[in-house]
């Protein structure tokens, strides 16, 4: 496995007039034996702020060797919930415009659910904002007229992201999944899991709620998952006559990696003591962030299997 790398807390500005000491949102840096560097600033603006109750590690999915200065290195990112209570109180409390915190837990819990960056590049992009401009927008959010709010709406419901529509689509007309109207109040506490003379905070109902969905959700998509890992099992069968299961076996695997134009690839060991999915024998399927590669040995007659993330 490649090289651990420690994710470094924000950058502070110099202190001001009032003593405060503000963390610098956009950037995030990176460092290890041999590597080092700044992660993207769609990450930088949702990690930042929220670093008194997260801690982050990266792994170099890379040789080191093969890396030159200025290149972009691939990740395995992890987050760690280091105060677990304070970061759910951000989602209980009323918006606040210093550090955007409560916005950023939020996208946090989002992208690690979906695995997509787009709400984080909506989130940067808010954060670019001046206070005046923010202040002007919702002005004339305020003062236009109703049938200029209308066309606004229609506006921004045409540029909506397509992952967003869809997701939007595919909880409309699921069957497997409860709808909105289905759904139990949030000031009551999800059947059959408390005991009684239990009472949950607000944060802790919500968290539940929402653990519990995912659960539900869980089931769905692992069905799904594992349709398509057939599919591509049988494509790969038909075109290159590997084996029943799809992958070579064991003794044949390639001790460095599988070599490719861009240098060895290399799985995370840590991932893959945990999943067993090397072997393609287990479909991940629960989690987004998974996505299946093949990829030819040097003697052109066999393919190899793996997960990445």
């Amino acid at each position: 496995h490649g090289e651990v790398l420690t994710v470094l807390p924000p950058a502070a500005l110099p202190t001001g007039k009032h003593g405060r000491r503000r963390p610098i949102a956009s950037i995030l840096r990176f460092e290890g034996k041999a590597i080092r560097g700044t992660l993207p600033r769609y990450l930088g603006c949702a990690l930042a702020p929220l670093f008194p109750f997260v801690q982050a590690e990266a792994e170099a999915m890379v040789d080191e060797n093969h890396i030159k200065l200025g290149h972009d290195v691939p990740l395995v990112l992890s987050v760690y919930l280091t105060d677990m209570v304070g970061f759910f109180d951000l989602l209980g409390q009323k918006p606040r415009e210093e550090n955007s915190r409560q916005a950023t837990a939020f996208s946090l819990l989002q992208w690690a659910e979906y695995g997509r960056k787009q709400e984080m590049d909506m989130l940067t992009q808010q954060q670019s904002l001046t206070t005046e401009e923010r202040r002007r927008s919702t002005h004339e959010q305020r003062g236009g007229k109703e049938n200029e709010a209308h066309d606004d709406k229609e506006e921004d419901e045409s540029q909506q992201e397509e992952w967003a529509r869809e997701m939007l689509d595919a909880a409309a007309t699921s069957n497997d999944l409860p709808a909105p109207e289905e759904e139990e109040s949030d000031d009551k506490d999800p059947q059959g899991l408390i005991q009684k003379n239990v009472v949950l905070r607000p944060y802790q109902r919500r968290a539940l709620r929402w653990m519990v969905r995912r659960e539900e959700e869980r089931a769905f998509e692992a069905k799904t998952s594992r349709e398509l890992a057939e599919l591509a099992r049988q494509f790969y069968r038909d075109r290159y006559g590997l084996e029943e299961d799809g992958v070579p076996p064991s003794s044949s695997r390639i001790r460095d990696g599988v070599k490719c134009d861009c240098g060895p690839v290399r799985v995370c060991e840590r991932t893959a003591q945990e999943s067993t999915t090397i072997d393609g024998k287990m479909d991940p399927g629960d989690h987004p962030l998974w996505r299946r590669r093949f990829l030819l040995r040097e003697d052109g007659e066999k393919v190899v299997s793996f997960y990445v993330s």
